[in-house]
């Protein structure tokens, strides 16, 4: 038998009172139902997003905003799209984000810090780049068919093959062409070693065609007066070129002590050196050269001057004296034509003076007086004789003398014969103003002079 349930009206009421008529999701993201009678019923966070907290995933309260203007403070997870664009994060060196690429322009430019560049817009750069091969890749007598287009560079190693340096070092090529191709060694030495390099280059045909031999490149190192003296071992000198420039105060143990000049070194190998010293002279000057080589057996060779033309012969007028420092003589009108020429240390003087009728030969002029004439260049040494001169007043009365140094700085003249018309002679002993005989105008001493100088 069936059951029948009566509703009162009041149940009816009270049925429809609590039915479901509307729904929304407020603005704190939870579902909120409307009943009939008007009453809200909030039913919780409706959002299908969780976050990581560290250790485990739990819901979140998040949104999606959809604008162009920035919602402000928002939950956690909640995503923001700016229908203005792309509003970041933009990425950087220290953070992950959004990225533009760079054009063949701004990758040309080499100016934008923000725009990633592409291998398509690395390309468009003129050129080709440097590009390192492995180590000994390719052997010394590889055609440069084996290199790449533009540079490339390559480590010499163990068991290289090369020749320059022992195979160690490295190489780089510079290829434009077959016929272009240049390559540049490099040797590895570190600390006190010294660095060298090398260059050759290539051609099909001409001179024959094939590589060239290496050329090594020189160096020109710069030292330090008195950090090495003349008896160092060539050993001690930097490979290939060095330089050191002295002046008068610095030379100290050379035998150019006290000269300004350059001293040039070249070491090759253990075995041979050579330098050379050339001094600096300026103006009328006459700048000169000395060299001397080693060897590893025998050290260093003595120094040796090259002999070169002092040209024209350079006058110069003696100075007149007597040993007594009394009746001393000048010059006056006489007509003087002494000249010297200077080569290496020995000196030549054409010595010739002719007195004239105002040429004083002392006032009380007596035989103890002696004449002296100076050097044009400080002898040597004094005491020796260097050389002979005519002494003429008359034809009948002409004699010769001997020239005798008296010091380094000038000579005496000893009368060394008799007068040509056979007379005896007066006054022997020293020239002076009445010996071999009374001096006057037109008389002359004309004689050639040789003696070693003292540098």
């Amino acid at each position: 038998m069936a059951t029948v349930t009566v509703v009162t009206s009041e149940r009816t009421l009270e049925i429809e009172a609590s039915s479901i008529v509307d729904g929304e999701i407020n603005s704190a993201g939870h579902l909120v139902l409307t009943r009939h009678d008007g009453e809200p019923i909030d039913m919780g966070a409706v959002s299908g997003m969780k976050m990581y907290s560290g250790s485990s995933y739990s819901k979140v309260d998040a949104f999606s905003y959809t604008g162009a203007v920035d919602p402000g403070a928002v939950p956690d997870g909640s995503v923001w799209y700016d229908t203005n664009g792309p509003a970041g994060p933009f990425a950087s060196t220290t953070q992950q984000g959004l990225v533009e690429l760079a054009t063949n322009a701004e990758t040309l430019a080499g100016t934008d810090g923000q725009r990633a560049v592409t291998p398509a817009s690395l390309a468009s750069i003129p050129g080709n780049k440097v590009q390192i091969l492995a180590a000994n890749a390719n052997t010394e007598a590889a055609l440069p068919g084996a290199y790449p287009l533009g540079i490339s560079q390559m480590s010499l190693t163990t068991a290289s093959g090369w020749s320059i340096n022992s195979g160690f070092g490295s190489v780089m090529t510079y290829r434009t062409e077959t016929d272009r191709t240049v390559q540049t060694a490099f040797s590895n030495p570190g600390g006190t070693g010294t660095p060298r390099s090398w260059v050759r280059q290539y051609h099909t045909s001409n001179n024959g065609g094939g590589w060239t031999a290496w050329s090594q490149y020189n160096l020109l190192y710069t030292l330090t007066p008195g950090t090495l003296v003349q008896t160092t071992a060539f050993t001690s000198y930097p490979a290939t070129w060095s330089r050191m420039y002295f002046t008068s105060a610095n030379g100290t143990g050379w035998d150019f002590a006290g000269t300004y000049g350059e001293l040039l070194t070249y070491v090759d190998g253990s075995d041979y050196a050579k330098q050379t010293w050339t001094s600096h002279a300026n103006g009328s000057g006459v700048p000169e050269m000395w060299v001397r080589t080693a060897n590893a057996a025998g050290g260093w060779t003595a120094w040796r001057k090259f002999i070169t033309d002092p040209g024209a012969w350079t006058f110069y007028t003696p100075t007149w004296s007597t040993q007594s420092g009394a009746n001393t003589p000048a010059l006056g009108d006489a007509t003087v034509s002494c000249k010297y020429q200077k080569l290496g240390r020995k000196v030549e003087v054409k010595f010739e003076i002719t007195f004239g009728a105002g040429t004083n030969f002392g006032a009380a002029p007596a035989t103890g007086d002696n004449w002296q004439f100076s050097l044009p260049v400080t002898a040597s040494d004094s005491g020796s004789s260097i050389g002979f001169l005519e002494m003429r007043q008359t034809n009948d009365t002409t004699c010769m003398g001997r020239a005798k140094l008296y010091s380094t700085t000038g000579f005496r003249i000893s009368i060394a014969s008799g007068l040509t018309n056979g007379a005896a002679i007066a006054n022997t002993g020293d020239v002076d103003s009445i010996s071999p005989f009374t001096w006057a105008s037109t008389g002359s001493l004309k004689g050639h002079l040789v003696y070693e100088s003292a540098s």
